[in-house]
Order: structure tokens, then C-alpha cells, then sequence
């Protein structure tokens, strides 16, 4: 959509879009199968609001003393 945010279009809000985001989140077992991780059908551009909304409070990932990303 032009780098707009995809849901903000929806309701007829204006923001440029941040993030692609998967409609299906990606998990360990997904994360292989390009239908979840690279489908066209499975992304969309949300502004950081939106995406934040779209996970709500959940933390899918922390990081380890050593600063390395660890995915749950």
C-alpha cells in the first residue's frame, strides 16, 4: 500500500508503515515453511503502534547477559 501502515488504512488513518509483520507469527516450527515465513498473504506493513497492538504483551524473544537474542 504505498509504505503505509496496512491496518491504519483500514481505518482511514495515514501513517507510513515500520514493520512487516506475519499475520501467522513465527514459531520454531513454522519458521521453515516458506508459506508462514515468506508469503506475500502472510505479511503485511503495520506502522510500530499497529505491530505493537498485534502482539499485545507478549515477549517472543529475551536477551541473554551475553547479549545474545534468544527466541522462546
Amino acid at each position: 500500500m504505498g509504505g503505509l501502515c496496512e491496518q491504519c488504512l483500514k481505518t482511514g488513518l495515514v501513517k507510513p508503515g515500520e514493520i512487516v509483520h506475519h499475520k501467522v507469527h513465527l514459531t520454531p516450527d513454522n519458521i521453515n515453511d516458506p508459506e508462514v515465513s515468506l508469503s506475500w498473504n502472510n505479511l503485511e506493513l503495520l506502522c510500530r503502534d499497529c505491530h505493537a497492538k498485534a502482539h499485545g504483551s507478549l515477549k517472543r524473544y529475551k536477551v541473554d547477559e551475553m547479549g545474545r537474542v534468544i527466541i522462546k
